[in-house]
């Protein structure tokens, strides 16, 4: 249930950009049901080039929205994402840095 391979264009981000570049992604939209969840999802599978050996993959259980507005949301979100992982990685330590204080 896949459907064509779409170009899909996204300001370029990081340290190797260029200010005010852009990049050309290939992307691949497929719904279907995954094991032990109950209702169709969808993923979307995001290639650089055609031999791109490590694509990037995308689950949405929002089957109405399309490939850009998906992406648009992790792109937006993948941000906070990665605080919230770095601020309980650095509560955790800070934890085991008090508990082998007080023993």
């Amino acid at each position: 249930m896949g459907s064509a391979v779409e170009a899909a264009v996204y300001p370029c981000s990081g340290s190797r950009c260029r200010r005010g570049a852009i990049r050309t992604y290939l992307v691949r939209s497929v719904q279907g049901r995954l094991n032990e969840v109950p209702f169709d999802v969808c993923v979307l599978i995001s290639r650089r080039h055609h031999r791109d050996k490590r694509p990037k993959c995308f689950l949405c259980t929002n089957l109405t929205l399309t490939a850009q507005r998906i992406l648009n949301w992790y792109g937006a979100r993948w941000p906070l994402e990665v605080d919230v992982h770095f601020a309980r990685v650095q509560s955790i330590m800070i934890i085991h840095d008090l508990d082998c204080r007080v023993k």
